[in-house]
C-alpha cells in the first residue's frame, strides 16, 4: 500500500499533468499524458486495498476471503493454494 505521503505526491503530479495536458498541442504527448494519468488514478484507487499475499495484487473485499492469518486473499488464489497444499494458509 502507498503511504499517505506517496499518495499526496501522486495526486500533485496528476494535477500538474492535467494542467500540462490542457496546454499541450501535440496529440501524441497528450495521449501519453492521458495514459499515465489513468494508470496513476488506478494505482491510487487500488492502493486502499490490501495486497494478496499469494499474487501481490490489490485484493478488494468483494473478491476475497480471509486466510488463517487474517489476511485478505483472492478467492481464486486461496483455492489454488489449497489445491496445491500450501501450509501457510
Amino acid at each position: 500500500m502507498l503511504s499517505p505521503g506517496d499518495r499526496a505526491i501522486i495526486k500533485a503530479e496528476i494535477e500538474r499533468l492535467q494542467k500540462a495536458h490542457k496546454e499541450c498541442r501535440d496529440d501524441g504527448i497528450r495521449n501519453k499524458i492521458d495514459v499515465w494519468i489513468e494508470e496513476q488514478k488506478q494505482e491510487l484507487a487500488a492502493s486502499a486495498d490490501p495486497r494478496c499475499p499469494i499474487c501481490g495484487k490489490p485484493c478488494p473485499p468483494e473478491g476475497s476471503v480471509t486466510d488463517a492469518q487474517g489476511r485478505a486473499v483472492h478467492k481464486e488464489c486461496f483455492r489454488t493454494a489449497l489445491i496445491e497444499g500450501r501450509a501457510s494458509l
